[in-house]
């Protein structure tokens, strides 16, 4: 997982750079509303914590407890008012049902992520942006610092953000984010579905630079 933040933020430091190389044309009202017609590059970096949720007929509703979690994601290209993400989202959860989930205190799961989000202004300073994505999802097993088990697999995400803009730069943001995640199981088939379909419905908030 350090890997990839640190893969996040050297690309957050280039796009910065580039950004600052090439002429933009950029036009805002009284809002703060960002008029871009056409970018190459976007800037804005997001960090927000996160409120896990698991969510369906699984063990990861049946028998864990969402615990806490936090995600970043960086703005890599801007065509019009699609945006092109990418990401990860980090949750943990408290283990309830050993006997479901087996006998560890915390599942962990991380959700490397790439979206298209579309900016819809729709009141002043205030923006709402629906996104869809793919990525690789995580699923590791613990008690302490001891791993027991692994699995992982493709996630399917979609969701939205509401933004208000504090200044041109600055914003606050609170959202909801809806992932599938289908990590590789090796069970019974009867079990495939409740091991290997995972459901989560996390609320976030943020702030975006």
């Amino acid at each position: 997982m350090k890997k990839a933040v640190f893969i996040i933020v050297a690309l957050f430091v280039f796009a910065n750079l580039q950004a600052q190389e090439e002429e933009e044309e950029r036009v805002y009202d009284s809002t703060y509303i960002d008029k871009v017609k056409y970018q190459q590059f976007d800037e804005s970096f997001r960090v927000y914590y996160i409120f896990p949720g698991a969510v369906g007929d699984n063990v990861l509703a049946k028998a864990n407890k969402a615990k806490l979690g936090f995600g970043m994601s960086l703005s890599l290209i801007t065509v019009y008012n699609f945006y092109l993400n990418a990401g990860l989202e980090f949750s943990q959860y408290d283990v309830t049902d050993a006997s479901l989930a087996g006998n560890i205190d915390h599942t962990n799961i991380t959700n490397y992520f790439g979206e298209i989000m579309y900016k819809i202004p729709v009141y002043k300073k205030i923006t709402v942006n629906p996104k869809i994505g793919i990525g690789y999802a995580d699923v590791r097993q613990k008690t302490g610092s001891k791993k027991y088990g692994t699995q992982s697999g493709t996630s399917y995400n979609a969701g939205f953000n509401v933004d208000y803009a504090v200044t041109k730069s600055f914003m606050v943001f609170a959202g909801l984010n809806y992932s599938l995640l289908k990590p590789e199981t090796e069970t019974k088939s009867e079990y495939k579905s409740f091991y290997g379909t995972l459901h989560q419905l996390n609320i976030v908030v943020g702030i975006k630079l």
